[in-house]
């Protein structure tokens, strides 16, 4: 079907053609079209290209009314960022091992089964803290029927020789037992030491109140014999510190020795004191029908209790070697651990430009500090503790070198002080030399001395001898001296240890401590009387 337009005109307008313009009729031209898909399909393109346009335009001219509004006539900065694409971009996958968060938490769901798997190759203590996490998995490694999971995990973590738990424990008790943590008394957040002897996880407080020393044990149990078998007991030390289940005997191999080691005895609970009396007393009692009961039938009931703690009491000292074993293990890796890692040290400091000595090496705190971390050294680690080593070997060489100055100094200050007194020794010597050559005792002018005072003053004269002031000098020990009026010094000794002394040549300290104001010992001369 094609397109087709036609015109219609009236008849009466074909019949007066001949008519002037003012006198023709009016003439109204219509033009038709007939609806074609093409044009049916061109109209709708058109249509919507108009109405995207004036979307567009409104768009345009509400944007710019909003920034007005918000921006208030300042310009609008150019925040960048990458152009939106029409694409979503795929999920960015993680570099290495999936890290959980509780921000983000896993929402893929997994089966029970699934999950016992994964618990199966868990940790006692990775267990534990999963029972605190939902109310699914506390139900799930709770319920009785799942012991196996815990069982399956404790020799997976310990090994297939780790014993098993001891009699009235579960699996779920022996692993908090393990790996918990917090009193079970006092609710004391940082205890973990546990007591095997007691099962129980207590703070120095709380033992020291459930337990009670082996005499006063003694007193409250008098009417009874043979009862500390039947009771749980450890050892102590003479700190009172706990250190193994058992009596003194049963000292393990890792235990070391106590010389005044003694009992503990559990007070409370099943297994205390109290219930040992009122189980003994219970039995004790009339029995059916009016009987008492026999010696026999006591020391049965004895046998039975004794037999039954032994029992108990060596499930809880496996344990507890156990335990102590791996201990000691622990330590003696930790020990390999920290020799590997001071080899590691000294064979890094020995390349170095220019390498430390061993001995200054041990001087550094920055290594005493390395060598006590039990981790293998790392290439990390080592670059954290090279440029420590350097500042403090550098500190190091400058306070030695501080040290030997100052050593040097004193040492120079030592010997200048010496050789004063060397020199004031010689002058010393050589006056005294000088006195003996001058020495007559010939020549030498006796003047006896009056008893007078220290400071009594006499005048003497003698035949030859210019008049002289002499005084005694109690001081001296009987000596005088003589000051004459020519200049001249007379010296008397009158007892004989000074004369000794000063014939064997040792007056140097008399004459020059005490007379220092004398004239030179030139002038000087001294008689025996």
């Amino acid at each position: 079907m094609s397109e087709s337009t036609y015109s219609g005109v009236s008849n009466d307008a074909e019949s007066s053609l001949s008519r002037t313009p003012s006198e023709q009729p009016a003439v109204f031209d219509l033009q038709f079209s007939i609806a074609t898909p093409t044009t049916i399909r061109t109209n709708i393109e058109a249509s919507e290209a108009r109405s995207r346009k004036r979307k567009a335009v409104s768009e345009l001219a509400g944007d710019a009314n909003k920034k007005l509004k918000t921006t208030a006539g300042t310009p609008v900065k150019d925040k960048g960022g990458r152009p939106k694409k029409d694409k979503p971009t795929p999920p960015r996958q993680p570099k290495g091992a999936l890290r959980l968060r509780t921000s983000k938490p896993v929402k893929a769901f997994l089966p029970p089964e699934l999950w016992k798997l994964v618990f199966e190759q868990s940790s006692p203590a990775l267990l534990l803290r999963a029972r605190t996490l939902n109310r699914n998995f506390y139900y799930g490694l709770t319920n009785g029927s799942e012991q196996s999971t815990w069982v399956t995990a404790r020799k997976l973590t310990y090994g297939s020789d780790h014993p098993d738990p001891p009699a009235g424990v579960d699996e779920i008790q022996y692993a908090d037992l393990l790996e918990g943590q917090g009193c079970q008394g006092c609710k004391n957040t940082k205890t973990r030491k546990t007591y095997w002897a007691f099962l129980r996880r207590w703070c120095e407080s709380c033992l020291n109140q459930n337990v009670i020393p082996e005499e006063t044990a003694s007193a409250m149990m008098t009417l009874y014999t043979d009862w500390r078998p039947c009771v749980s007991q450890a050892v102590r030390d003479s700190w009172n510190h706990y250190q193994w289940a058992g009596t003194p005997e049963q000292r393990p191999r890792w235990a070391k020795y106590q010389k005044h080691a003694h009992l503990i005895f559990l007070k409370s609970g099943p297994e205390g004191l109290n219930a040992l009396k009122a189980k003994i007393d219970a039995f004790m009692q009339a029995g059916t029908g009016g009987t008492t009961r026999t010696p026999a039938d006591i020391e049965k009931f004895m046998d039975t209790m004794r037999e039954d703690m032994e029992k108990k009491m060596e499930q809880r000292r496996r344990v507890e070697d156990w335990e102590g074993h791996r201990r000691e293990e622990h330590r003696e890796q930790a020990r390999d651990v920290v020799r590997n890692r001071t080899d590691s040290i000294f064979e890094k400091t020995a390349e170095m430009t220019p390498p430390i000595k061993r001995a200054d090496l041990m001087k550094l705190q920055a290594f005493k500090n390395a060598i006590a971390i039990p981790k293998p050294l790392t290439i990390r680690s080592w670059q954290e503790l090279e440029p420590k080593l350097i500042n403090q070997l550098r500190e190091l060489q400058e306070e030695e070198a501080r040290e030997a100055e100052q050593a040097e100094k004193a040492r120079i200050e030592r010997e200048e002080a010496n050789r004063k007194v060397m020199e004031a020794r010689l002058v010393e010597q050589h006056r005294l030399d000088r006195l003996n050559s001058h020495f007559d005792r010939k020549t030498a002018v006796h003047i006896r001395f009056g008893l007078g005072s220290h400071s009594e003053h006499n005048l003497a004269t003698n035949s030859g001898v210019d008049s002289m002031y002499c005084f005694r000098d109690s001081a001296s020990s009987g000596s005088a001296f003589c000051l004459s009026n020519a200049g001249g010094i007379g010296y008397d000794t009158t007892q004989s240890n000074i004369s000794s002394s000063f014939d064997s040549g040792n007056s140097n300290a008399l004459l020059t401590s005490i007379h220092r104001h004398l004239p030179p010992l030139d002038r000087l001369w001294g008689q025996r009387s």
